[in-house]
């Protein structure tokens, strides 16, 4: 079964925008990490956090960093996978890993969760870290996008 991934850059970095998300799309779910060291990709992590809901508060305060989350979903969990992508300004991208359903569908639904202007559907394939590039990839993706607002194929 093939699987694509929804993407969207959602209008505020927060904690509780990440959680209500999970909660909403991936109810059931696993964590994809044991650990998490922050900063991430660090041969020398300044903290290591093995609680997700005190990464996500540093994460929502320091705009600058990058941070990549996944999430396995659990048993009969209807998605793959959701992922919390923390971009180098300020931004925060939701990802959706979706096997069988109606790509518009999901992608609606997101859309109107984020209340996000910018997004678009990939394969495999993670969404730039930082807000011109996902807006670019937006612009050049052939399948359902978002931008500005507006939907188009």
């Amino acid at each position: 079964m093939e699987t694509y991934e929804v993407y969207f850059l959602c209008p505020v970095r927060t904690k509780e925008l990440g959680l209500e998300f999970l909660d909403c799309f991936l109810p059931v779910r696993e964590d994809c990490a044991d650990d998490y060291p922050y900063p991430e990709y660090t041969d020398s992590a300044k903290l290591v956090y093995d609680n997700i809901d005190e990464l996500l508060g540093v994460l929502e305060t320091d705009t600058s960093a990058e941070y990549s989350l996944y999430w396995r979903g659990g048993p009969g969990s209807n998605y793959a996978q959701a992922m919390l992508f923390f971009t180098n300004d300020g931004n925060l991208v939701v990802g959706l890993a979706v096997y069988g359903e109606p790509r518009e569908r999901v992608f609606t639904e997101i859309a109107e969760f984020t209340k996000g202007a910018y997004g678009y559907v990939d394969f495999e394939n993670v969404p730039a870290l930082s807000k011109s590039g996902f807006m670019s990839r937006c612009n050049r993706s052939n399948g359902p996008k978002a931008m500005d607002g507006r939907f188009g194929p």
